[in-house]
């Protein structure tokens, strides 16, 4: 019962946190913030306690299972064993575990899912959904109808796609419009990425359809606590931005539909693997500076990873997690903002076993985001360059979302550990 208290103190702390950074503390609508705060609570308790719901995510299993045999296929023929297909000499029992090959096998499935997103958008399912949300969104949290549609957009496409469909709109939007919008996009994850963290935790959580049910409730409930945290650091002055859905880049069938699909996930794909090998060797590089000039502490060299653990620490305890486990935790967290919630899913299924179940779900939420200092240059990239005139203003707010993206997949993670 004790980390129930723990979790409901976390609540006021992360709330009072973006209440101490606010720009306009006189301005901040408190019956909004309620009624995201009551938002967030229904969709937590649906996923977590409805059995119908709990029964629709692992349904998705088989779905999950079929699209992954899929992209097998294609990898299998396109790249052969190293994409997954049999290998033509024989594999130690031993080394079976290091066949999977993470730009061969998983990352391909951002690539099918991009297809498949580009041709469900084309067919209006998705534009349906996201208006769904949208109006739910207007009516709930007081929004105008550009930065609903771009926040619930933000629950399917990443922060540089996003932007395009409210294209029209984003040279009107307020300051706090815009800071909530890139909140939103720091705060949830692409529906392209969501199979990739499928595959990665599948180790730890042998259900796929469960993995996936979380990843998207988390992805759901990070659109309401994004805009309570990111409307109280930077509260709505004057009247909100009236708003339609684009297509983006208007296509002309089906075809042209999968073909626009599978240039994003190819582009996305080179992206996020020149990224990981990038900041893979700089963060090794910086570790091995850091070992050699710092002392080590309780007898371990400092990394990256365990300095943030450290500062991290505190916030992983208010989020509900048992004391014995919070450095781990705070590491975990510390890698996701330094790189990405790629290596931090890594990690947590490396280290899963030092961690209890409670703990574990409370992880699963929390790493589910974009909040890292990559996202904040590729924010800034794509919003100056659909509005060069807000280029200045874009940049002033791009360490202050990914503060507030942080808090808000904390404050979700918090929700959880409540109520789990």
């Amino acid at each position: 019962m004790h980390y129930k208290i723990q979790a409901a103190v976390g609540i006021l702390f992360f709330l009072s946190l973006a209440f101490v950074l606010s720009s306009d503390k006189r301005n901040i609508q408190v019956r909004y913030i309620i009624s995201g705060l009551i938002f967030q609570f229904i969709i937590a308790v649906l996923v977590l306690k409805v059995k119908v719901f709990q029964h629709i995510f692992s349904s998705l299993n088989q779905a999950i299972v079929a699209l992954q045999q899929s992209t097998e296929q294609g990898t299998s023929f396109v790249f052969g064993y190293l994409g997954g297909g049999p290998t033509p000499f024989d594999v130690p029992s031993d080394l079976m575990a290091h066949k999977f090959i993470l730009v061969f096998q998983a990352l391909p499935l951002m690539v099918v899912a991009s297809a498949l997103s580009s041709l469900l958008f084309y067919w209006k399912v998705i534009p349906i959904v996201i208006k769904s949300i949208s109006k739910v969104l207007e009516k709930t949290l007081g929004i105008g109808g550009a930065l609903g549609l771009g926040s619930a957009s933000s629950v399917f496409f990443g922060m540089d796609v996003t932007p395009l469909l409210i294209k029209p709109h984003l040279k009107h939007m307020t300051r706090s419009e815009l800071f909530s919008l890139i909140t939103c996009g720091m705060a949830t994850v692409a529906s392209a990425v969501m199979l990739v963290y499928v595959q990665i935790l599948k180790p730890l959580f042998p259900d796929s359809g469960y993995i996936l049910g979380h990843i998207i409730s988390a992805s759901l409930i990070n659109v309401p606590s994004a805009l309570i945290i990111s409307r109280m650091m930077l509260p709505q002055l004057g009247h909100n931005t009236g708003g339609h859905l684009t297509q983006g880049e208007k296509v002309s069938g089906f075809m042209d539909a999968i073909t626009k699909g599978v240039n994003d996930g190819v582009n996305i794909l080179i992206s996020i693997a020149a990224m990981l090998l990038v900041l893979t060797s700089l963060v090794y590089l910086a570790n091995q500076i850091l070992g050699a000039i710092l002392p080590e502490v309780y007898g371990a060299k400092l990394t990256l990873q365990s300095i943030f653990g450290y500062i991290f620490s505190p916030f992983m305890w208010f989020m509900g997690i048992p004391w014995s486990e919070v450095n781990l935790a705070g590491g975990l967290m510390g890698t996701k903002l330094v790189l990405n919630e790629l290596f931090a899913y890594k990690e947590f299924v490396v280290n899963a076993s030092s961690l209890s179940d409670h703990s574990k779900l409370i992880m699963l939420y929390g790493l589910c985001g974009f909040a890292n200092f990559g996202s904040v240059g590729i924010t800034i990239g794509a919003l100056g360059t659909l509005v060069p005139e807000r280029h200045a203003e874009v940049v002033s707010l791009g360490l202050k979302s990914l503060v507030s993206g942080t808090i808000a997949t904390c404050l979700t993670a918090t929700i959880i550990g409540l109520l789990n």
